[in-house]
């Protein structure tokens, strides 16, 4: 193998047996059945709840929320998304001086190629920002010098991963120039000053957004902490992974996290809470408790959603929602729309009992206060909140594009039965439970 570029790749091949222990330990349980599923699974919850990966990136529990390579969103509140991304890579927390060297190397990343500039201000994005930010990544795939990462071999596999690292970092570099070309083409104001990864991510996804870095650099920090990663009941982890499976390269897998992402019941969550405080402050000059619990009462009942509510896994606190905040409060406290805010979370349990719902735990997401700020706070347009959700989301996806390719080599192809397939399964199974089971590995095969 070749000597290493850079200290990120030192570490991270240092630390591959460190990396891949937990998998190759979780080989003597292999036939072990961690899950069943009923036909009212297929039928009602799609995957909801249900095993298909395995990642030691990150995970998020019920009682403590989201975890990233064992510690909890409160205690990395402090530490820069580009600790979290050496984190997710290589498993170990950074030293300063790792992280100082890491952001000089994305500096030698970080212009935009010309060409991808012409394509950009051909293809607009006044409509769907998130979706320019795609097609970025989908002319990065065609243009970059990238082999079919796919190989059987276990140490093809580690050849192929160091070799993906470096498109990995030229992805992260041009994340935030990207959004600052996207941002400058929505609102027709040029960027004012240039990238520098060196002042943090916070400081330069102000840089991106014309916001004031000062007052908000560190505010956008936490806000990346946050989306950083979920490895657990995510849509956008879930399709970035099947991808890479099949040998994609790690522009193709970003491109298609960043398709679902855009789509209504992922990231444009916050644009949603938004438009129902629009709707309540319509309705009501200046709303009471008992008015908003009617309108989040009629809405349910009518069987619309409710946005920025509930979690798929962190049923009883969502951290990244306490986190932003924590960050936020003071500087929010005089907003309308955050006063709404508080009156939703003051009604939304006794709304949910009034219309019969009592399956969702109504508590707060993190989209109901991320959009405020970026949307009040900053002026952000609203047609960015979605792909800036992903702007982090996309890095942690990456980790675990890179965790993949140390995994056991299989392409992912999940099953699609037949009807008349399943009604055959049900024949002679008690309360219709169809005998398919998820086996430790299969998210691979």
């Amino acid at each position: 193998m070749t000597t290493p570029s850079c200290e990120l790749t030192r570490v991270f091949l240092e630390q591959l047996p460190a990396l891949q222990q937990p998998f190759d330990d979780l080989q003597a349980a292999k036939d072990v059945t961690i899950a069943d599923i009923t036909v009212g699974d297929v039928l009602n919850r799609g995957l909801r709840g249900l095993p298909t990966l395995l990642t030691n990136v990150s995970t998020v529990s019920q009682d403590r929320g989201l975890i990233i390579r064992g510690y909890e969103l409160p205690e990395l509140v402090d530490r820069h998304v580009l600790d979290l991304t050496w984190m997710g890579l290589t498993g170990l927390v950074p030293e300063p001086d790792q992280r100082e060297r890491f952001a000089e190397d994305l500096n030698q990343f970080a212009e935009i190629p010309a060409g991808l500039r012409e394509v950009m201000d051909a293809l607009g994005c006044e409509r769907e920002p998130i979706m320019a930010f795609s097609h970025s990544y989908s002319y990065l795939a065609v243009r970059s010098a990238v082999a079919d990462t796919f190989c059987a071999s276990p140490a093809g596999r580690v050849r192929k991963a160091v070799h993906e690292l470096e498109h990995v970092k030229r992805i992260v570099a041009l994340s935030l120039p990207l959004i600052g070309l996207i941002n400058s083409q929505l609102t027709g104001q040029p960027q004012r000053l240039p990238i520098d990864w060196r002042l943090g991510w916070g400081v330069n996804l102000c840089r991106a957004l014309n916001v004031d870095e000062r007052r908000f650099g560190r505010l956008l920090e936490v806000y990346g902490l946050a989306h950083f990663d979920q490895g657990k009941g995510n849509p956008s982890s879930h399709v970035s992974h099947i991808v890479s499976t099949t040998g994609a390269d790690p522009y193709r897998c970003v491109a298609a996290s960043l398709i679902a992402l855009s789509c209504p019941s992922h990231a444009f969550a916050g644009v949603g809470f938004l438009r129902m405080l629009d709707e309540i402050e319509a309705l009501y000059d200046d709303p009471t408790e008992a008015e908003v619990r009617s309108y989040l009462t009629a809405r349910l009942r009518n069987g619309e959603r409710i946005y920025g509510v509930g979690q798929a896994v962190m049923k009883n606190v969502d951290t990244r929602f306490l986190c932003l905040q924590r960050e936020a409060e003071s500087a929010l406290v005089d907003d309308r729309y955050y006063r709404m805010m508080g009156l939703i979370l003051a009604t939304i349990g006794d709304a949910f009992e009034a219309a019969g719902n009592r399956k969702i735990v109504p508590n707060p997401n993190v989209n109901m206060v991320s959009s405020i700020i970026l949307s009040r706070l900053m002026g952000v347009e609203r047609a960015m909140l979605p792909l800036l959700f992903a702007s982090s989301r996309i890095i942690g996806n990456l980790c675990q594009y890179i965790e993949g390719m140390i995994m056991p080599a299989r392409v992912c192809r999940p099953l699609s039965y037949n009807v008349d397939e399943v009604r055959a399964a049900c024949r002679g199974q008690e309360r219709g439970r169809v005998a398919l089971s998820l086996v430790a590995g299969a998210s691979r095969g």
